[in-house]
């Protein structure tokens, strides 16, 4: 999903627009059609520019948000205990974006943040807009925690 100037938007309708809009996703037949598309463009006929003109525009962004959505694991493992998970880790390599991945692991939600150029900071203002937006939606009952 790609937002701009979408500023007029709370919190929550926008989550409500981006979860609409990877409607279909989730199925077999886009996972396939999408993993096509990039195994055709690397090992295709096409050559280096087109390749690389055609990644640009795949991942021209400046703030990136990946999300793996619910992971449930085992936390215990003899004496050890695992206590966080995160990632997705991406990285396009143009220097500038800040790439943010999600992932909720048993309740708890891990942000990264991986940039060549990070913004100091901003794992932080992101923490305190999720809390507010969780502090808002308590009406709901939603349960925010952060790690």
């Amino acid at each position: 999903m790609f937002f701009e100037n979408q500023r007029h938007l709370s919190f929550w309708d926008l989550a409500r627009l981006a979860k609409a809009g990877l409607g279909g996703t989730r199925s077999v037949e886009y996972t396939t059609g999408y993993l096509s598309f990039f195994r055709d463009l690397v090992f295709g006929p096409n050559d280096m520019q087109q390749m690389l003109d055609a990644l640009k525009q795949a991942f021209n962004h400046h703030i990136m948000v990946t999300n793996l959505v619910r992971v449930r694991y085992k936390t215990e493992f003899g004496p050890l205990k695992l206590e966080a998970l995160y990632g997705p880790m991406v990285r396009s390599g143009k220097g500038m974006e800040q790439t943010i991945g999600a992932l909720t692991t048993n309740g708890s939600l891990g942000l990264t943040n991986t940039s060549d150029t990070p913004i100091p900071g901003l794992l932080d203002e992101m923490e305190r807009i999720l809390e507010k937006a969780c502090q808002e939606n308590v009406a709901t009952k939603a349960v925010c925690s952060f790690r």
